[in-house]
């Protein structure tokens, strides 16, 4: 953390990653992978916080298409009362946390 700023960390049993450090980095809510293998979401989130770090800003329900080939993904608010998910970038962040849960479709759209 003390390197980059931000880490990402997550609950491998429950298949969740998620980034702690971009809303004190980059002013921008945390981000959320659930249901991916941990090496795959880590690679995503590294590639959204390079996106991020370069001045890209994600918002709830708009389509990306540069972020998964063929698969359009959107964005969701985490709600406040599913901070057990991330505990840790709530703990870090206090009750003012913001994070971001990427979806994504199915391969038929």
């Amino acid at each position: 953390m003390l390197e980059h700023g931000w880490i990402v960390t997550g609950v491998p049993s429950l298949g969740i990653c998620y980034t702690v450090g971009l809303m004190e980095k980059f002013n921008h809510p945390e981000i959320v992978i659930h249901g991916l293998p941990v090496q795959t979401a880590y690679v995503f989130l590294q590639n959204i916080v390079k996106m991020i770090g370069d001045g890209q800003r994600f918002e709830p329900g708009k389509n990306y298409d540069e972020i998964a080939s063929g698969f359009p993904t959107q964005f969701v608010v985490v709600d406040r009362s599913n901070a057990d998910w991330v505990g840790m970038a709530y703990n870090y962040n206090g009750p003012n946390f913001n994070a971001l849960q990427m979806v994504w479709t199915d391969t038929k759209g």
